[in-house]
């Protein structure tokens, strides 16, 4: 400090910024990695309250509901999690997109094999919309968590 005005600094940041420019890539993919984590567990957490029935197994299926949530790898700079369900052999999760849904009005048109004058209702599914309920409010909680991990990455380059 010379005069009271001015002030000088020195320092190298080629270090750090290099690691940073280094580490940002992983950073960038744990964060969405944790995010995609979290909301995967709120969802599956969502669909049990609202369809306790969910964890337990159908005999007719090799697993349960819940199973259905998931996520995709990184691609560049995003990932999907979807309550899609798995197309394996055998599985049930496909289920789980008619709950989120509305499925349109069923109606049987034959009995036994003989064609009915006047179709019979059957009915549908209302979808309870946990997917988007859940999605919408736990946004902030997504972008803070991958906020959080991207800022541990930029602090641990500057030590």
């Amino acid at each position: 400090m010379e005069d009271g005005i001015t002030v000088k600094i020195t320092g190298n940041l080629k270090g750090p910024l290099d690691q940073m420019r280094e580490d940002l890539p992983r950073a960038e993919k744990r964060a969405l990695y944790r995010a995609a984590y979290t909301l995967r567990d709120k969802l599956r957490q969502a669909l049990e309250s609202e369809m306790p029935k969910a964890t337990h197994r159908n005999p007719k299926f090799s697993d349960t509901l819940v199973d259905a949530i998931g996520f995709s790898r990184v691609d560049g700079a995003s990932v999907n999690v979807n309550a899609i369900g798995i197309r394996k052999k055998g599985s049930g999760t496909y289920r789980t997109r008619f709950f989120e849904n509305d499925t349109k009005d069923r109606y049987q048109k034959t009995y036994k094999g003989q064609k009915l004058k006047k179709k019979r209702f059957l009915g549908h599914i209302t979808g309870n919309h946990f997917f988007r309920n859940t999605v919408q409010s736990n946004e902030q909680l997504i972008t803070s968590t991958i906020r959080e991990v991207i800022a541990k990455y930029v602090q641990e380059s500057f030590k």
